[in-house]
């Protein structure tokens, strides 16, 4: 079943009611162990039915913030919940729980945060079995027909048996329209007996798996800022999701450096994998725009305050180019 959690609508209540009721404060699917009077939840269920027809649920708070944190950055969290890109969606079939935390779209890319847990000792067994691998496919909800085939997810390097892990899930510049609404259907992944891995295709071997589906709004919900090279080529930068525009080569360009305001950098240089550090980069998808142009889509470990950025070194093969406001 999906859920959505009334409670996030908390304006209208008092500060004691609305620590009680924090989407943080339990599990979505789950009572809250917290009793409250009747005369409190009549006024609630009042409200709500007024203003979930007009406003919808909204979501400010993460469920699973550690995990967050894990496979993206310590504090980015934090960071992510001030976007108010938290979606708090989730489906579930008895096996397997999967949350989608937050959804950001620049209109023409998608970044987003998938948690998944076991409910039972079968899905356990399946995710232990694949170490939290799966198979992700995408579809128009308005014609059910297929938009993205076989999206592997991979599992977490420190995937422990029965914890919730986060893995990030990235549509990175392949989709035209991005007015048409998106699902998200989960499938088994499998090694052959030829040693290579493979999404089944029939219900039947996808029992962890099967009826686990999720709604996706491809539609904008971040702004973006951008920059320009001298010869015109444009960056675009939004806080999780960086699109660069330039000369066509065979390879991604990996390396920049990212020039913020106040003299700090970040960014993805050969200094960044001399000192293993956590890179910004991750998740390309480069787009042939004609044979003298491509444009390159990156999805971002961190979030970037796009307001604060001064201009943007990338390291090309041709030498550095800086990219700089108008």
């Amino acid at each position: 079943m999906n859920g959505k959690n009334i409670f996030d609508m908390t304006e209208y209540l008092d500060d004691e009611y609305i620590n009680a009721s924090a989407p943080g404060s339990r599990r979505p699917g789950i009572k809250a162990k917290r009793k409250l009077s009747a005369g409190f939840i009549a006024a609630v269920i009042a409200v709500f039915s007024v203003s979930a027809v007009t406003a919808g649920a909204v979501y400010t708070t993460f469920f699973h913030r550690e995990s967050i944190d894990r496979i993206m950055d310590e504090g980015q969290a934090d960071k992510l919940e001030s976007l108010g890109t938290v979606s708090g969606d989730y489906t579930e079939n008895g096996h397997i729980r999967i949350t989608l935390e937050n959804v950001a779209s620049d209109g023409r890319s998608i970044s987003a945060l998938l948690t998944t847990e076991p409910l039972d000792e079968l899905g356990r067994e399946y995710l232990d079995s694949t170490k939290g691998w799966y198979q992700t496919d995408l579809y128009y909800t308005d014609t059910g027909e297929i938009a993205v085939r076989d999206t592997s997810m991979a599992g977490p390097s420190g995937y422990v048996s029965g914890e919730p892990f986060t893995l990030k899930f990235s549509f990175l510049a392949s989709q035209d329209d991005f007015s048409r609404g998106l699902e998200l259907r989960f499938r088994k992944l499998v090694t052959g007996y030829d040693g290579y891995t493979r999404a089944v295709e029939t219900e039947e071997d996808n029992e962890a798996l099967n009826g686990l589906h999720l709604a996706l709004d491809p539609k904008q919900n971040v702004r973006t800022v951008s920059f320009f090279s001298e010869e015109g080529m444009e960056l675009t930068l939004a806080p999780l999701i960086m699109s660069i525009e330039h000369q066509h080569t065979e390879e991604p360009w990996w390396f920049l450096t990212i020039h913020m305001k106040d003299g700090s950098e970040d960014g993805f240089t050969e200094e960044t994998l001399r000192n293993n550090k956590r890179p910004l980069l991750r998740d390309a998808e480069v787009i042939i725009v004609d044979e003298n142009r491509c444009i390159e889509t990156w999805n971002l470990r961190r979030v970037i305050d796009i307001d604060q950025v001064d201009y943007i070194t990338v390291h090309s093969p041709y030498g550095d180019i800086d990219y700089k406001r108008r």
